[in-house]
């Protein structure tokens, strides 16, 4: 009879272990939340606020600057929209089912009579820890990392001379991480 009951309780310990890896992806990204689980870096603490404003919840992307927005299309999510400064406006949305998009667009560049900006594009891609750009780095960290942290403050793990551990590939097409 114990041996039954000892057999019977492993197999329910297996099936909630299961369960558990199964709904977290190995505790890496939740099923359900769609949340990062293990933070190694900015974009993935980035990527996780995107999540929590794309379920209703306010963060320091939509609060921290006056304009700033999440936008839904027909109540879906589309994107986190922040007005920067008066140059640059930064635009956050998922791409490629669940990369992080970050789109800088100058506001005061415009062609063809105002009807296109130029823009930076940059995507985050958690499974690879890889972040691919068209334009260096360097601009990213200027225009939008440098403000977030002042948002965040120090609250969060990661700082602006430690933004944690990823990759940075610079290529013509960083929607489709082609050029590397």
């Amino acid at each position: 009879m114990k041996k039954k009951i000892i057999i019977f309780i492993a197999v329910i310990i297996t099936i909630i272990v299961v369960a558990t890896l199964t709904l977290t992806n190995m505790f890496t990204k939740g099923v359900i939340t769609g949340k990062l689980y293990r933070v190694d870096n900015v974009y993935e603490e980035i990527y996780n606020m995107v999540i929590a404003e794309r379920n209703g919840a306010e963060t320091v992307l939509t609060t921290s600057i006056e304009g700033s927005e999440v936008d839904y299309d027909f109540g879906c999510f589309e994107q986190v929209n922040i007005p920067v400064n008066e140059e640059y406006a930064v635009v956050l949305s998922f791409v490629n089912q669940d990369e992080l998009g970050i789109w800088i667009f100058e506001n005061n560049n415009f062609e063809n009579n105002g009807i296109s900006r130029k823009s930076s594009v940059y995507v985050y891609n958690y499974q690879s820890n890889t972040l691919y750009g068209n334009r260096e780095e360097a601009h990213l960290i200027e225009v939008f990392i440098s403000p977030y942290f002042s948002w965040v403050g120090t609250q969060e793990k990661f700082n602006l001379d430690n933004h944690g551990n990823y990759t940075f590939v610079y290529t013509e097409y960083p929607l489709s991480h082609n050029g590397y």
